[in-house]
């Protein structure tokens, strides 16, 4: 369907700014989905490295409060 379409914007049909708009759009909605995913991606990793990092330092100080006594 899509190269029907695009053979018809070819020739300078009527539809041809509409059809531009909404491979736009599709590009456009296709790289919001994509960076929100990213994002996702990163923001759980942030959250695994803060969560490991606050366990290593806990136990550190509970480690050194059994060596002081």
């Amino acid at each position: 369907m899509y190269q029907q379409i695009e053979a018809a914007s070819e020739t300078g049909s009527l539809f041809m700014p509409v059809w531009d708009a909404i491979k736009g759009g599709v590009q456009a909605f296709a790289a919001v989905c994509i960076a929100l995913l990213y994002g996702w991606v990163f923001i759980a990793l942030g959250i695994a490295a803060m969560l490991i990092i606050l366990r290593l330092r806990k136990r550190r100080r509970k480690d050194k409060a059994e060596k002081a006594q």
